[in-house]
């Protein structure tokens, strides 16, 4: 039901990793967007640009193709026949693998020199993962198995030899400033709730 995942707009987060590749990329680049669904954060790019995909679901590629993006195999492109990217992205998959390091470093031979490799996912560090993860709604999601964190993007630098270029962190929704406010303090109630410095103001909170 692949449908149901597709919007006529960018999420927050795909606005975000768009804006960050147009603005470093060259303008005939060729990029890679790992499980790309109904095709639309590559087709929000420059027309200049190679625009490549891969997807399991035939529906969400057929909708892909419809906008222009090349699908490709996966097999395929890490044995290496289509040449190597400018950038390789992957949007909302991140959390559904169950060893994404080796599934990222298996990307990096296709990946040309200078490159740029977007990831758009789940913050493992936000406070509602960490303080209270079995509550987490993103925990919940029975296909939501891995999270990124700073210390796997630390370590990830390290082990791939990559530098973070950009890091971005915003709601995956378009929120209206009236919710966003009411979430904001509920936010910070529940990190003063959580925090042993702060035992005092717990009667507030």
């Amino acid at each position: 039901e692949w449908w149901r995942h597709s919007f006529p707009r960018l999420f927050p987060t795909e606005r975000l990793l768009q804006q960050a590749l147009v603005k470093q990329l060259p303008e005939n680049a060729r990029v890679l967007d790992i499980g790309c669904g109904d095709g639309r954060l590559l087709e929000s790019l420059p027309p200049a640009f190679g625009k490549f995909g891969t997807e399991l679901s035939e529906g969400a590629a057929e909708a892909a193709r419809e906008r222009g993006v090349t699908i490709v195999r996966h097999e395929d492109v890490l044995a290496g026949k289509h040449g190597a990217f400018d950038a390789i992205t992957m949007v909302d998959v991140f959390e559904h693998l169950k060893q994404p390091h080796e599934f990222i470093a298996s990307l990096m031979p296709v990946l040309k020199s200078g490159g740029l490799l977007g990831v758009s996912t789940g913050d493992g560090d936000y406070c509602m993962a960490t303080c209270d993860p079995e509550g987490f709604w993103y925990w919940r999601v029975i296909a939501h198995v891995s999270m990124w964190t700073e210390a796997y993007a630390r370590f990830a630098e390290n082990a791939l030899g990559c530098k973070r270029s950009f890091v971005g962190r915003c709601s995956h929704y378009d929120v209206e400033f009236k919710l966003w406010f009411k979430q904001a303090v509920q936010k910070m109630a529940y990190e003063v709730y959580h925090d042993h410095k702060w035992t005092w103001a717990k009667p507030v909170c």
